[in-house]
């Protein structure tokens, strides 16, 4: 909670661009900037001479253009402005205040910090220029000293002459103010989150035991184990198939990346993740959505004969094009995709469950007519043979007779051909 609270002064939209600033290569100040500390100057001596000796005031005027322009120009430069020197002049005195918490001493980054306590008090000295522009009213002052003197674009100077040596010291405090706020984050998202554990990295397996998806409140527990296997989910829209696909991508992206996932159990393939999950079509490009999505898994399929082991999620395979040719393609592709990789692949297409036995698991989410929203997001392993969409209908007051009809029909084209 101390940490907390003293990080949370660091919430201005300047930290924000402070790594790429720290972080940049040395460059030579440009050109025009050589003149600043003349035309601050000018600025000082016109004045007087204004004033006391008649000069023509549009000398001065020239000046205060010239002063205005050059710091317009610095702060909207994106390389170089100002607002990034405050910034770190900020990020030092957190530093600072940080160290001399109690009951810290056990923290790694902080141990860190205290080390280098020199080091930054020399680089915090390398900016004491700018350190009175931080003073509670100053801030008032300093439009009107941009103006007359070019302040803040001179000191930039100075300073960016430093950068070579400040650099350095700037970037290691960086990164571990940095690690403690990423360390705080996961500790309150882990603390929001009951469930969750450390995974096992396993080659091509994949084993969760109640795992949750962490943006869906009250979520219904899932539970899946993949050995070398691919799985295919069918059901219907807003059944769960969908969510729970992405819940298993998170998991395994959670799990390589902070080492955690929400589950009781888990173990996970240390493989790449990649998603073709509601795939944009550009009306301006001319690109539709199935077009996309054969980009994307024509990459997929790259990848896959390269022999490249990784973890690929396919929501609604191909949804884009007519039921004949969405289930030839899709069985032709995901057979060779599943001879390489794992797969994770949802369908409404209920035939291609018969079809893709040898490399995949069948799961399914359907219809519960007898709970609230139709709907009770169980996963079912097997494959889907209830027709309970139909059913609703009914449950929602269309005809008797036309729902018989619509069983019939769904009957009868399950025993013709495809």
């Amino acid at each position: 909670e101390q940490l907390q609270r003293r990080l949370w002064s660091l919430r201005d939209a300047h930290y924000a661009t402070l790594a790429g600033f720290i972080h940049a290569e040395d460059e030579s100040s440009p050109g025009w900037m050589k003149w600043l500390p003349l035309s601050a100057l000018a600025g000082l001596v016109l004045p007087v001479g204004v004033i006391g000796l008649g000069w023509p005031v549009w000398l001065w005027l020239v000046v205060i253009v010239l002063n205005l322009a050059a710091t317009w120009r610095l702060w909207w430069s994106g390389a170089h402005h100002g607002e990034s020197v405050k910034s770190c002049l900020d990020l030092l005195t957190m530093a600072e205040r940080l160290t001399r918490l109690d009951g810290t001493e056990d923290v790694e980054p902080l141990r860190r910090l205290r080390e280098s306590v020199q080091k930054r008090r020399r680089t915090r000295k390398l900016l004491r220029e700018f350190l009175f522009t931080r003073l509670p009213g100053i801030s008032y002052l300093i439009p009107l000293a941009n103006a007359l003197l070019a302040l803040e674009p001179v000191l930039y100077l100075r300073v960016n002459r430093r950068m070579a040596v400040i650099r350095p010291c700037l970037a290691q405090v960086y990164q571990l103010v940095g690690q403690l706020d990423a360390g705080i984050a996961m500790a309150s998202f882990l603390a929001s989150q009951p469930c969750h554990c450390v995974p096992r990295m396993t080659a091509l397996d994949l084993r969760i035991v109640d795992g949750v998806h962490p943006l869906i409140e009250g979520c219904v527990p899932h539970s899946i184990e993949l050995r070398h296997r691919s799985a295919l989910v069918t059901g219907s829209n807003m059944a769960g198939k969908t969510s729970f696909i992405k819940s298993l991508a998170i998991q395994v992206i959670l799990g390589q990346t902070l080492g955690i996932c929400l589950a009781r159990q888990a173990e996970i393939p240390a493989v790449r993740v990649l998603t073709s999950i509601h795939v944009d079509h550009s009306v301006e490009a001319g690109i539709s959505h199935f077009f996309s999505e054969i980009e994307t898994i024509r990459q997929f399929m790259g990848l896959a004969s390269s022999g490249t082991a990784a973890l690929l999620v396919m929501d609604e395979i191909f949804s884009g094009t007519n039921t004949l040719e969405r289930i030839a393609s899709a069985r032709a592709v995901l057979e060779r995709l599943a001879a390489g990789c794992m797969v994770l692949v949802t369908t409404h297409d209920v035939e291609l469950q018969s079809c893709l036995g040898t490399h995949y698991d069948l799961y399914h989410f359907q219809e519960n007519i007898d709970v609230d929203g139709f709907f009770d997001y169980q996963l079912r392993r097997g494959a889907a043979s209830q027709r309970n969409a139909i059913r609703l209908l009914g449950k929602l007051g269309y005809p008797a007779d036309l729902v018989e009809a619509a069983m019939a029909y769904a009957a009868a084209a399950t025993e013709g051909p495809l």
